[in-house]
């Protein structure tokens, strides 16, 4: 069960206007049924859930320190029943309740769960409502089911939904009812939205014969007509369910509470809206040309951010001709239409069989029977002023009230701008008998004034409607009115809806920032900051307001100090790396910071890559210096070894040096030399490989000829008779060389 603090809540929606009675009602009746499931239920979640206010109007209900009155929203507390057995839980759930075999739910509202159940005696499928376990507890809505079951009971058509049975067993009050194998018109428009005029007509037409036949047979008044209660069979039979608030003509007063608007707010009649207890079938044609507008047009004829605001147009405002909202709409539907919506229910159908009659016509292609060309204009508000001025005059001398009951909660909503006044009929009658006084000049000057200030509401709320998330110019176009026509009541009325939309557009601006700012954060994980602030910066215009501009440049800071931080890390890295001398992996580091987005820390990144690269170029210029000087020098030692022709010692100083990191610089020059003392030590090989074939040939040395008898460690030994003359390979000429290693060559 709801808590105390919960409960407070609820009365605080409705003192303020934020939900009638009746939602107050439903919703707690709602909350006993999931609890009975077993299922806990945040409340205030609930009412958001169910539109019965806003996040932001939560919160301020919240904060509100005064309790309220307990008789409010509390229901009353009567003597403690049997408690029922286990209520029977979802889809293929098994258990029996008074002769009915469950097989599944197909629904919850809120007063109990309807299954889909087998009657055992029969073996024929039924619809099962059981009332919530702890409802029972409470008179009010056993009155309520046990109404709709004996309403039910008692009728008997193809587009009623018939019942069957109807107990309680085992704790339980439940009520069988036909089982209509299809889908609730409500769900149809809200697939389809516009519906084809002659299917949406002889859905009406259905309808339109249900109401005569409760009205004939019971006299009974549905009080609740409205798409989400007609249901439309496989075939295309519309079915009139939900009997709950039906109420015969002729039953206690008691029943009805005075002042209070019993149904939902869309399809509510202006009495009803009123809360008075007089409510005749007269009320249920409204409900359903206000059904059969929805199903043409789109949308109900009048809508709003509270039900309090929708209540208020019922009794105030002139409903769009579906025409002008749809211009596919005939212009006999279209009368026929706003015949079934005037306010005054004596200028309405007089019955359901003049409905009818005209509906047939229309369908039929015929010329009207009771809807007057008066209905058939489509724009300018001539008419409509004529239509005051003889509704005003008629009422002239008629006393001002302020509506009570549930309806109060309307007063309150328009209090801000000024209290609704709305004329009082005397008991029992409608004022037809009133003495006409004729419109003065000034009369005439206020309705056209009102009727431009509405016109001019019209098509705000029109164009609010079009293109719902332009906030900024929707709250513009809603001062404007109000400025422009202050003492109006449509200019009371956008003064209304600027506080509305603007508590929409705080609450839209202020959840698309955060999913902004969760994308922004996203970005900021890759080191993209500039991308990160872009998207900060691209806030759509149409929802910008002032604090979410604070919170961009907040954001925006806190992206920017981010960024110099990251900027910083990589700086420092970047210059560690270039004092070890690894000037690429500091480039590379500081290329990652150029891509960050932001310009100021791109312009840093690249001058500190262009210093590094000067630098870079400096040292390599002083060490190409020093390594040329190291060159010289390593000549100066070559000249030596190469004079005496002693390669091997030439290389191997080469070698030394090319394995030295100081010569880098002159890299290509070593090589040369490397190459050159290769090659001068590989032809001194071969040269004293040539040399060994000269054993056993004779030499000239000195002038004396010898046999050259042995080669070794670079000498030529040539045996002169008495002695062994050596003769250097080092001073023997270049020619002579080059044909001992030419000797070498054809050896191998």
């Amino acid at each position: 069960m709801a808590t105390e603090q919960e409960l407070q809540l609820l009365r605080r929606a409705v003192e303020r206007g934020l939900a009638t009675q009746d939602q107050a009602d439903s919703l707690l009746a709602d909350i006993e049924a999931i609890e009975a499931l077993g299922t806990t239920v945040d409340v205030a979640e609930l009412m958001i859930k169910k539109q019965l206010c806003t996040k932001h109007q939560l919160d301020m209900l919240l904060a509100e320190p005064k309790p309220l009155s307990p008789e409010t929203v509390a229901p009353p507390k009567p003597a403690e029943p049997k408690p029922p057995e286990p209520m029977p839980a979802a889809d293929g759930a098994q258990g029996t309740v008074g002769g009915f075999q469950i097989i599944s739910r197909v629904g919850r509202g809120g007063m109990g769960v309807v299954f889909k159940a087998t009657q055992l005696s029969m073996d024929r499928t039924v619809a099962l409502k059981i009332l919530a376990p702890k409802l029972v507890k409470n008179k009010t809505y056993v009155e309520r089911f046990l109404r709709e079951a004996r309403s039910a009971a008692k009728l008997s058509h193809p587009n009623i939904v018939g019942g069957i049975d109807a107990g309680h067993d085992k704790g339980y009050y439940y009520l069988a009812m036909q089982f209509v194998d299809g889908e609730s018109l409500g769900k149809q428009l809200q697939r389809e939205g516009v519906m084809d005029e002659p299917a949406a007509l002889k859905i009406a037409l259905q309808i339109a014969s249900a109401l005569e036949y409760v009205h004939e047979t019971g006299g009974f008044v549905h009080r609740d007509v409205k798409p989400d209660n007609i249901l439309i069979t496989k075939d295309g039979t519309a079915k009139l369910a939900d009997l709950g608030l039906a109420k015969s003509t002729e039953d206690d007063a008691a029943m009805t509470r005075i002042g209070s608007a019993i149904g939902t707010p869309e399809y509510l009649s202006p009495e009803q809206a009123r809360g008075e207890a007089s409510i005749d079938t007269r009320s249920d044609i409204y409900s359903l040309g206000a059904t059969l507008y929805h199903m043409l047009a789109g949308a109900p004829p009048f809508s709003g951010p509270t039900p309090s605001v929708i209540l208020s147009k019922h009794v105030n405002e002139a409903p769009i001709p579906p025409r002008r909202k749809n211009p596919k709409v005939s212009l006999a539907a279209d009368a026929i239409i706003m015949k079934m919506l005037e306010k005054d229910r004596d200028r309405r159908y007089k019955s359901p069989t003049e409905l009818i009659a005209d509906l047939e016509c229309a369908i039929g292609g015929k010329e009207l029977v009771h809807a007057r060309r008066l209905h058939l204009h489509t724009a300018g508000s001539d008419s409509r002023i004529s239509e005051r001025i003889a509704h005003r005059s008629k009422q002239k001398d008629s006393t001002p009230y302020i509506i009570g009951g549930v309806v109060a909660a309307v007063a309150a909503a328009v209090i801000i701008g000024g209290i609704i006044i709305l004329p009082r009929r005397p008991p029992g009658g409608t004022g037809a008998n009133d003495k006409p006084t004729g419109p003065d000049q000034a009369e005439v000057q206020a309705l056209q004034l009102e009727a431009n200030a509405t016109e001019a509401l019209d098509a705000a709320q029109a164009r609010a409607s079009a293109d719902a998330n332009d906030f900024k110019k929707i709250v513009e176009r809603f001062q404007d009115i109000a400025a422009a026509y202050p003492s109006t009541r449509a200019g009371k009325a956008a003064d209304i809806l600027v506080n509305t939309w603007r508590t929409k557009w705080l609450d839209a601006a202020d959840a698309r920032f955060q999913m902004t700012r969760a994308e922004a954060r996203g970005l900021i994980d890759k080191k993209r900051f500039g991308a990160a602030v872009k998207l900060i910066e691209t806030f759509p215009e149409g929802l910008l307001t002032k604090q979410v501009q604070q919170k961009q440049k907040t954001a925006i800071a806190e992206i920017e100090k981010q960024a110099d931080a990251a900027c910083d890390e990589i700086q420092a890295k970047a210059r560690g790396l270039a004092d070890k001398g690894e000037y690429d992996e500091a480039i590379n580091a500081l290329n990652v910071a150029s891509q960050m987005g932001m310009e100021k820390i791109t312009q840093q990144a690249q001058t500190l890559i262009d210093g590094m690269r000067a630098r870079r170029q400096a040292e390599a210029e002083k060490a190409a210096q020093a390594a040329i000087k190291l060159l010289a020098k390593r000549d100066d030692s070559l000249l030596g070894p190469l004079s005496s022709r002693e390669y091997a010692t030439a290389s191997e100083l080469v070698r030394k040096a090319s394995a030295d990191d100081a010569y880098e610089a002159v890299r290509k020059e070593l090589d040369g030399r490397a190459a050159l003392t290769g090659a001068l030590e590989a032809f001194w090989k071969m040269a004293n490989e040539g040399a060994r074939k000269l054993i056993g040939s004779n030499e000239v040395v000195e002038g004396q000829t010898g046999k050259v008898v042995d080669i070794k460690d670079g000498r030529i030994f040539v045996d002169m008779g008495a002695i062994q003359v050596p003769v250097n390979m080092r001073t023997v000429t270049a020619r002579r060389l080059s044909l001992l290693a030419g000797h070498a060559c054809k050896a191998n």
